[in-house]
């Protein structure tokens, strides 16, 4: 199959589990097919599997689902990509459908040549580490590469424009770029699944507020996961710039017609809008020690509107200051 989609060297073999878990959740299944009960429904997109319903047919139990062709490859193929298969359990039903990312390299300029291994690895390694809090999602995960549209000090960005997507550019002349191709990448596409995450509930964000809290929450996922310090755009103010940020915060709130360009790329200070929403969550879990940005994905903004008040009144006093970007 075309790699973009699933490598077929890399399948691993189904394996499902029909047990008796409540049936809001999901688990990582371990057992064959044919255990699962009668009247199971099913779906697979990837396959493009047709619903169905568990029978008694020659193709183990799915003959009506249309997945008897393939079943024995399934079973058969080695690897990684078929490790997500997910239970969800209804009442007395069961469906199944596959959790995937699928890496759409954009290469036909030969740009990636020789980067694409520890991109692809990169990417992989942030999936695993992110679905260890998070529930596992389909995601189209788009490589390219476009000089200039980059952070520089570390050759690539990511942007995550909906629910199923996360667009990663990178600049394979910058010389930084091959040196971040571990962990700082890693730590960018967790960044950029926390959003993609959060379109799925309240989305990015219409307001300002709405925005700071989406791109700090997201900032802590990274660390969350990583317990890596702040990133530079999370500590680029001062004390007297991060208080005159919040005081400026506190007005426009509400507003849907800040300038967001100004807020968070802006030049006078650079990245304001970063390092307001990384100060602003971090008081915040400082005061809800119970809580996570793995936990507050989908959180309302306005739980977080009362903090302002004290990221004016100590500013810096806390770990995601400037020390902890230069110690």
């Amino acid at each position: 199959m075309h790699d973009g989609v699933i490598n077929s060297a890399r399948l691993a073999p189904l394996v499902y589990r029909a047990t008796t878990w409540p049936a809001s959740r999901l688990a990582y299944p371990s057992v064959d097919p044919i255990a699962a009960p009668r009247g199971a429904r099913y779906s697979n997109r990837v396959f493009g599997f047709t619903s169905g319903v568990r029978d008694s047919g020659p193709c183990g139990g799915l003959s009506r689902c249309g997945v008897g062709p393939v079943l024995p490859f399934l079973l058969e193929a080695g690897a990684r990509k078929f490790d997500r298969v997910m239970w969800k359990y209804r009442r007395d039903r069961c469906t199944y459908a596959l959790m995937t990312w699928c890496i759409h390299i954009a290469n036909a300029s030969g740009k990636f040549d020789g980067i694409a291994a520890p991109i692809q690895n990169a990417i992989e390694k942030a999936q695993a580490r992110g679905e260890t809090v998070t529930e596992p999602i389909d995601l189209d995960v788009v490589v390219q590469a476009w000089p200039g549209r980059t952070i520089a000090h570390l050759g690539f960005m990511g942007y995550a424009p909906t629910g199923d997507m996360i667009q990663l550019t990178f600049d394979p002349d910058n010389s930084n770029c091959l040196q971040n191709l571990g962990e700082p990448l890693e730590r960018t596409i967790v960044h950029e699944l926390h959003h993609a995450l959060r379109w799925l509930g309240p989305g990015y964000g219409r307001t300002l507020g709405e925005a700071l809290v989406t791109e700090g929450l997201a900032g802590h996922f990274a660390r969350q996961l990583y317990g890596s310090p702040p990133e530079k755009w999370e500590v680029a103010l001062d004390a007297e710039g991060l208080a005159q940020a919040a005081r400026d915060a506190s007005v426009e709130w509400e507003n849907e017609g800040y300038d967001h360009a100004g807020w968070f790329f802006g030049s006078e200070p650079a990245w304001r809008g970063y390092s307001l929403g990384y100060a602003l969550v971090c008081q915040f879990l400082s005061e809800h020690p119970d809580e996570t940005p793995a936990k507050l994905v989908h959180a309302e903004a306005n739980r977080f509107r009362n903090v302002l008040e004290r990221v004016v009144n100590q500013p810096m006093t806390h770990e995601w200051g400037q020390s902890a970007i230069r110690g």
